[in-house]
């Protein structure tokens, strides 16, 4: 099913409503960047030299009387701060609005190249280079490791949800950029002893459900490398949409469509993708055994000399931990 998206006031962007505590302003709100589910995002900074706050920061705000989802996605960033593939939050407050209306507000960790469903978007049916795509990949599965770790399921891994964040002070291209996994308003906690049980609801976004929990609503952590894959085919292809086989069928004879891997990708791309479209969720591949695969592990380039040049070349899984290509002797 869709996200139902909720009417909310529109908050302004030259409102001078930025962290009263007492009469003094910790921050002011500054250019809109972007409208979500559960609130609005401005750029701010801190009102004052000094702050514990970073010199540019994100502002996701919303209505006090609205803001459960917010509040929740809040704490969990707080629970999953250790983890530097997850966006980084700085706190919250509450403050009113010229209205006098109080609004809930998260400080987040500012992504600079925004999301990469802007990127898609922008590079429409070419896609993002293979090299950062498994790069990027590589941040989500350690994320997603971090967030089942902990007992969660996302619910919501898509293009979207995925920033890019600058890795140090230099803006080189995209190679300069960490892929971060933000909007947890819409996790939950996993089952603790990892048991396929039905939910009485479930959460996300319906192109990127994995079969188990359109079908059944069963939604646990193998229902977030489902949605990864689904993401990092639209990286690859930059198609908003994808060919899906529907000769499957469940036991009620019902349809299961399964994503299309189209043939022109290259094969640790198409065999990566398989291990996240395989349609046991108990068989499907976990986000560990999926950092082992030869198309995240070859994500990272490092430099050797040739020839008295210095040349580029993959870094290659090693030892038999690696994950073989289906169909490899």
């Amino acid at each position: 099913m869709e996200k139902l998206e909720k009417k909310r006031k529109r908050i302004q962007e030259e409102e001078p409503d930025s962290g009263n505590v007492g009469r003094t302003k910790r921050w002011v709100r500054q250019r809109f960047l972007g409208a979500g589910q559960f609130g609005t995002v401005f750029l701010a900074s801190p009102a004052k030299p000094g702050s514990k706050l970073p010199p540019v920061m994100a502002v996701k705000s919303a209505m006090l009387s609205e803001s459960a989802d917010l509040v929740k996605e809040s704490r969990l960033l707080k629970k999953f701060k250790n983890c530097p593939f997850i966006l980084d939050t700085y706190g919250s407050d509450v403050t009113k609005d010229v209205e006098g209306e109080e609004l809930f507000n998260v400080f987040l960790e500012y992504a600079q190249r925004g999301t990469v469903e802007d990127w898609i978007q922008k590079l429409k049916n070419f896609g993002l280079h293979e090299l950062h795509v498994r790069r990027y990949t590589q941040s989500l599965l350690k994320g997603l490791k971090y967030i089942h770790g902990k007992g969660f399921v996302h619910c919501d891994i898509k293009p979207a949800n995925v920033l890019l964040v600058r890795d140090g002070p230099d803006d080189t291209g995209f190679g300069s950029y960490v892929a971060k996994i933000g909007d947890l308003g819409l996790a939950k906690r996993a089952d603790k002893y990892n048991v396929m049980k039905r939910s009485d609801y479930i959460n996300g976004t319906e192109l990127y459900m994995s079969p188990e929990v359109s079908l059944h609503n069963i939604q646990e952590p193998p229902a977030d490398i489902w949605a990864l894959g689904c993401t990092v085919l639209q990286m690859l292809t930059g198609m908003e949409f994808w060919d899906v086989n529907a000769d499957l069928r469940d036991g009620w004879g019902v349809p299961i469509e399964i994503p299309i891997i189209p043939e022109r990708l290259s094969n640790e791309a198409k065999d990566f993708l398989g291990k996240c479209f395989i349609l046991d969720p108990l068989e499907r591949y976990t986000a560990e055994m999926l950092l082992k695969h030869p198309f995240v592990c070859n994500s990272l380039r490092i430099w050797t000399v040739s020839s008295g040049e210095l040349v580029p070349r993959s870094r290659v899984c090693q030892g038999p931990a690696a994950i073989p290509l289906m169909g490899a002797a």
